[in-house]
């Protein structure tokens, strides 16, 4: 996470590749039972099939149902097949670009199949192979056919001559002549289809992934929480694989469910399962449960879900409250895209410009694979290169085919070669993805002035986490100090004193007297000249620091920054002009700017007193008012960075507009936080809390709803004392909202702990390493002094090895 930017990558960078066989869309009829049985043998018969998805519509609708449009919309597809069902309006392409994502076609041809990878390959022969389970064997009038099906999957007896011709096998080619079939009895019932995933045969889905390895879709939190920002799909990793589809037989609908939940599950050898709604399915569930066909992962209690198509929800509720551990809840609750299937493998890449130049196949995957089956599978590979520590967030709009560059889906997808050629990947930078993900929404966007001006911030200090120097309440009036014109802080005294006369101080005319400052100061802006701007003695860094050590070592780091410029005064004894000079001009000859005369003796005899200005940019940050935006985005980077790189906030950025098709603006976002997920959490930010109005939380409820946006949170410098009720004010739609004050945002190292609540309402400061504990503002202040003189040898622990760190006592 951090602040998104335009820049593309250069240098190396980690990077994990996957080559496999892209996946395909099948649209079913619904109402067809037949065909979906001959789907599943199609999806068994393609390499890596078993994760094609297939989603079933009315025979002459225009498209699935939305759930099953956007599952097919977000999944990794090559094309999706109509198969004769549906009847897009339009251009094929039209809908391909707008609907699907990926190419619509009537009917799409199994390249590669199965039975030529298995053929052609010389890692095992026929006898070594384990034995295959195939539906078939599973009468169709059964009622646990479905169950079977879904799960074992089945191969087809009859082959297209073209295909035999392109795999080059021989006319009378069959998968007898590649595998053996299990003919062991068995009688289809609970019992024997748990067991069959655990013995040494393997079943017909498993095998159409032969050669390849395939992961399961991520999990929920490892303990018994919730996570504080809404995550789209949250309910299907929460259940993760633990559920059972409860179903009529014959229901295509189910069957298509229980294929994708088995494809997200990694096909595994447990949940999940499906069970008909004739048989005594709380009774069953429960014996599963006891036979370990749970996934358990973490400290946390066991959740199963029942779901189904078929059956209504009331009656999966009544069956969830008679079997403990489940849960009744909607089919498309637990419907997601499965990761797939493919050859993984972890390389280093040198990125230029944003481009970095790969070998199409590399010695892991021919080692995998083989030569010879490389040869024979012709094109149908795609290449997905995701960078270490920058995966990219779920969009629509990248994932989307087109002529000018490669689709993104956690990376960059692109088409292999399966001769020994390079492939050029294009990776996008984080205002890009911006774009993009807002686009998704049907609107466009821009950066804002403020925006830049904060960015350039960060940008001068290194990271977001370099903010961290910045936030505590006495270096936030430092700077007020340093910014301000020559003689505007006497005024700015005089004048809060005359408004704060008549009600005593009271918490509502101080709140009014710091809005009316705080519009002054906006009017009267930042110094418009060298001349004009204010500078400070060390003293007075060292009054607001605290202590000595704490003002050193912040002088050290903000000059190091160029944040501050030390300079002196010089007075000439001709005119009486008395001016500030940076160190780069105290060297003799010094020239006075009132007289043009060189001043002979500028500095006094005894010693040369250092004067500290502010520099451009934080000028000009602190003219925009963004340090509130800047503060709110690290506090959210350190609540939700990784060890690994990877955080579920992508990146943010402090100032974007937002413009609908008539390239009109319909609102703007002090920071947009932009999640992994493809939601956008849009915040608004005072530097006082007497700034936040009715009508300013109205813009922000309306630019939520323009970009159905996950959350929202308003968030100011002044602490919760200062806020008034409309503060606390939660979203008429029911959207999360947070608030976030003084109190979050001066927080040394905010933490996302198990079980904490980061982003509710306080009243207290938290103190370094005690979150049980409450502090007040002094605390926090002398606290941050503390530290701010162990910040660079701390840092220095991670640049130095441990021989020659300082030893501890």
């Amino acid at each position: 996470m951090g602040i998104l930017d335009d820049s593309p990558l250069e240098g190396t960078y980690g990077i994990e590749r996957v080559l496999y066989p892209a996946p395909l869309g099948h649209i079913v009829d619904e109402t067809d039972y037949s065909a979906a049985i001959k789907q599943v043998q199609e999806n068994c018969h393609t390499w890596g099939g078993a994760f094609n998805v297939m989603a079933p519509a009315a025979r002459g609708g225009s498209e699935p149902d939305p759930c099953w449009t956007e599952l097919l919309r977000s999944s990794r597809l090559h094309a999706v097949a109509g198969n004769g069902v549906i009847q897009p309006p339009g251009e094929p392409t039209a809908l391909s670009r707008d609907v699907f994502g990926t190419m619509f076609l009537d009917d799409v041809r199994n390249d590669p199949t199965l039975l030529t990878v298995l053929a052609w390959s010389n890692k095992s022969t026929r006898d070594e192979r384990r034995p295959v389970l195939d539906a078939s064997r599973v009468a169709v009038d059964n009622p646990w056919h479905l169950a079977y099906l879904g799960i074992w999957g089945s191969l087809p007896t009859t082959f297209d001559t073209f295909e035999l011709e392109v795999g080059r096998l021989a006319p009378d080619a069959t998968y007898e002549s590649v595998l053996r079939f299990s003919d062991d009895p068995f009688e289809p019932d609970a019992d024997h289809l748990l067991k069959s995933l655990r013995s040494a045969e393997m079943p017909a889905a498993r095998y159409s992934s032969c050669f390849l390895s395939y992961t399961s879709g991520s999990l929920g939190s490892q303990f018994n929480s919730t996570p504080t920002l809404p995550i789209r799909g949250y309910t299907a990793a929460d259940f993760g694989p633990n559920v059972i589809v409860v179903y009529e037989p014959g229901n295509v609908s189910d069957l298509c469910l229980l294929w994708q939940l088995r494809a997200v599950s990694g096909l595994a050898s447990g949940f999940p399962l499906a069970i008909p709604a004739s048989e005594d399915v709380s009774s069953i569930a429960l014996r599963w449960v006891r036979d370990y066909a749970p996934h358990l992962w973490g400290m946390r209690d066991l959740k199963c879900a029942f779901v189904s198509t078929s059956v209504p929800l009331q009656e999966l509720e009544q069956l969830a409250e008679a079997t403990p551990h489940f849960h009744a809840i909607n089919w498309w609750e637990v419907v997601r895209p499965a990761p797939g299937c493919g050859i993984w493998s972890s390389a280093v890449a040198n990125f230029s410009n944003g481009v970095a130049k790969l070998p199409s196949i590399t010695e892991v995957d021919e080692s995998t694979l083989t030569r010879s089956v490389l040869e024979q599978i012709g094109f149908r590979l795609s290449l997905r290169v995701s960078v270490h520590g920058k995966r990219l967030p779920r969009s629509n709009t990248m994932n989307t085919e087109s002529y000018f560059g490669p689709r993104y889906n956690d990376g960059a997808i692109v088409q292999a070669s399966t001769r020994r050629d390079f492939v050029d990947v294009r990776y996008p930078t984080g205002i890009d993805v911006m774009h993009a993900v807002v686009m998704d929404r049907g609107l466009t966007c821009r950066l804002s002035t403020p925006g830049r001006i904060a960015s350039q911030l960060v940008a001068q200090i290194g990271s977001v986490d370099e903010l961290t120097w910045l936030c505590s309440p006495l270096v936030t009036k430092l700077i007020d100090e340093l910014t301000t014109r020559r003689g505007q802080s006497y005024i700015k005294r005089r004048l809060a004193a005359f408004l704060q006369e008549p009600d005593n101080g009271s918490i509502e005319s101080s709140a009014r007297a710091e809005l009316v400052l705080d519009r002054i100061n906006r009017a009267l802006g930042g110094p418009e000249d060298d001349e004009d701007r204010s500078d400070v003695a060390y003293s007075v860094i060292q009054r607001h620091l605290g202590s000595r050590d704490a003002a050193l070592a912040w002088l050290d780091w903000a000059e190091r920054r160029r944040l501050l410029l030390r300079g002196t005064l010089i007075e000439c004894p001709e005119c009486s002009y008395k001016g500030w000079r940076p160190m780069s001009d105290i060297a003799p000859p010094v020239i006075c700017r009132g007289c043009t005369k060189e001043i002979e003796k500028p500095y006094k005899n005894e010693s040369l007193n250092y004067r500290y200005r502010a520099g451009e940019v934080l000028v000009r940050a602190h003219s925009a008012d963004v340090l509130s935006h800047l503060f709110a985005q690290r506090y959210f980077d350190h609540l939700y960075s990784s060890g690994d790189g990877d955080s579920f906030i992508y990146g943010s950025y402090p100032g974007v507009e937002f413009l609908d098709d008539a390239g009109s603006v319909i609102g703007e976002a002090d920071v947009l936080l932009v999640t992994m997920d493809g939601g956008l959490v849009v915040g608004e930010c005072k530097t006082r809390a007497g700034g936040l109005t009715e009508d300013e939380l109205a813009k922000l409820w309306r630019v939520c709803d323009a970009l159905d946006a996950s959350a929202s949170f308003v968030a100011t410098l002044d602490s919760s004392a200062k806020c008034n009720e409309i503060w606390r004010t939660r979203s008429v739609t029911g959207r999360p909202h947070f608030a976030l004050t003084a109190e979050h945002l001066y927080e040394f190292t905010p933490v996302n702990a198990v079980g904490d609540k980061p982003l509710e309402w306080r009243e207290h400061y938290r103190p370094y390493g005690a979150k049980s504990r409450e502090a007040n503002e002094a605390e926090i202040v002398e606290e941050f002094a503390k530290h701010l003189g162990n910040m660079s040898s701390w840092q220095d622990t991670f640049r130095l090895p441990g021989w020659r760190l300082p030893k501890r006592d």
